[in-house]
């Protein structure tokens, strides 16, 4: 899943990383900045990894948690900065507020129009707080 957005007032890269980490709630993020950073007036987010999934999109900066060493540079080499927050912290955020609503609501759904509804099986959709980065920055 992603997402593209044509910003009505320019936005600084660096205010875009500060941005990012209070989002995700991280201290560090990697940025990948061409030789002349321009403003940032749109934006191409992907959750994951989104190095394939930017094909074509035109934006000034992409944000997603990883690509390969050589979609970063010829990004940056196009004038386009790169934010990388790592794989599953672009995750982790879209599992809690959108999956797990969404997959309760489809379970809740088909229990309603289960023939035996009568049964009064019931599921609850849980997301792991166990389940981390495996990556660290030491």
């Amino acid at each position: 899943m992603g997402g593209y957005a044509e910003l009505s007032s320019p936005l600084d890269v660096r205010e875009a990383v500060r941005m990012v980490k209070a989002h995700l709630g991280l201290k560090y993020v990697q940025l990948a900045e061409p030789a002349v950073v321009q403003p940032v007036t749109s934006l191409a987010v992907c959750a994951g990894s989104g190095g394939s999934v930017f094909k074509g999109i035109d934006a000034k900066l992409l944000i997603t948690g990883e690509m390969s060493h050589h979609e970063v540079l010829a990004y940056v080499a196009s004038g386009t900065s790169v934010i990388l927050t790592n794989h599953t912290n672009t995750e982790r955020g879209y599992l809690s507020a959108v999956l797990k609503p969404w997959l309760q609501d489809e379970l809740d759904k088909e229990a309603a129009s289960d023939e035996d509804a009568s049964s009064g099986a019931k599921w609850e959709v849980l997301v792991s707080k166990a389940d981390a980065d495996p990556l660290r920055v030491v």
